[in-house]
C-alpha cells in the first residue's frame, strides 16, 4: 500500500487544511488519469531528451531558462511533434511527465500538458536546469487545426500556456 497516501488518507479527518495534501496523493498514484488516448488519437510517445546532446553543437539559446515549445504538424505521417523546455530542479528533486494528452472535437484542438512536480525525497540537489522533452502524438486520420501546449507546476499551476495553429492543413 502507498504510505504517502495511507497518511494523507489519516491526516484529513485531523486537520481540515491537508485535504489538499491528501488531494496532491492521489494525483501521484494514478498520473495518467488524463490522457485519452481513444480516436482520433491512436498513441504518443513522450522522453525526456538529454541537454548535452540537444545543444552539443554549442547553440544553447541565451534563455535557456525558460518555459518555451515548438510544435511541428506531419500530415504525411499522421503526427504532431511537441518539443519543449521547462526550467526544472536537478532530477533527483524533481519528475516532469506528460499529463494530459486530449483530443478536444468541438474546437478541433489537441492539448498537452507537461508536468513537472517535486519529488519528496530525503536528499537532493536543488540546481537549476533546463528539462528538454518530446511529444509525438499520432492520429488515425488529418491532423487538428490547433495544438494547446501547457506547461504546468504542483506549486503554480500552469505556468507557460501557448497556442499553435496548423497553417497547412490539408
Amino acid at each position: 500500500m502507498n504510505r504517502r497516501a495511507l497518511l494523507a488518507g489519516l491526516a484529513v479527518p485531523l486537520v481540515g487544511g491537508t485535504a489538499v495534501v491528501a488531494q496532491r496523493f492521489d494525483y501521484r498514484r494514478d498520473k495518467k488519469f488524463s490522457i485519452r488516448t481513444e480516436p482520433p488519437i491512436t498513441g504518443y510517445r513522450f522522453e525526456l531528451v538529454d541537454f548535452d546532446e540537444r545543444y552539443a553543437s554549442g547553440d544553447m539559446p541565451d534563455d535557456s531558462l525558460s518555459n518555451h515549445a515548438n510544435v511541428e504538424f506531419d500530415s504525411a505521417d499522421g503526427r504532431i511533434r511537441v518539443g519543449g523546455r521547462i526550467p526544472s530542479g536537478s532530477r533527483s528533486c524533481m519528475e516532469t511527465e506528460l499529463r494530459t494528452v486530449r483530443y478536444v472535437e468541438s474546437s478541433d484542438t489537441l492539448i498537452v500538458a507537461v508536468f513537472d512536480d517535486y519529488i519528496h525525497h530525503d536528499t537532493c540537489n536543488l540546481e537549476l536546469g533546463p528539462i528538454l522533452y518530446v511529444t509525438d502524438v499520432r492520429f488515425e486520420s488529418s491532423l487538428p487545426s490547433r495544438v494547446v501546449v501547457k506547461h504546468v507546476t504542483d506549486d503554480d499551476g500552469v505556468v507557460y500556456e501557448k497556442p499553435f495553429s496548423n497553417d497547412n492543413r490539408n
